[in-house]
């Protein structure tokens, strides 16, 4: 029996691409003031990649984060806490 070497193409349906929403630019965002509380939706950097959506806690003041934290410059900030 010969092996059978001729070439098949591939032809199952090619999916749509993915269009990965815009990236955050810093003009985009602002950095939250010491006091203001960090809330879903918030982003921070890592120096190299980026802005990325922050996946950590929420409710803490953002003065008690190791990294900064940034918001849209549209969004309003909720009141900041004053109890200190």
């Amino acid at each position: 029996m010969k092996p059978h070497h001729e070439f098949i193409p591939d032809l199952s349906p090619v999916p749509e691409p993915v269009i990965p929403p815009p990236p955050m630019t810093a003009s985009r965002l602002r950095l939250l003031k010491w006091n203001e509380v960090a809330v879903a939706g918030d982003f921070t950097t890592d120096g190299l990649a980026g802005f990325e959506l922050w996946d950590g806690p929420a409710g803490f003041q953002s003065g008690s984060f190791v990294r900064p934290i940034y918001r849209r410059n549209d969004q309003r900030s909720p009141k900041p806490d004053t109890t200190e």
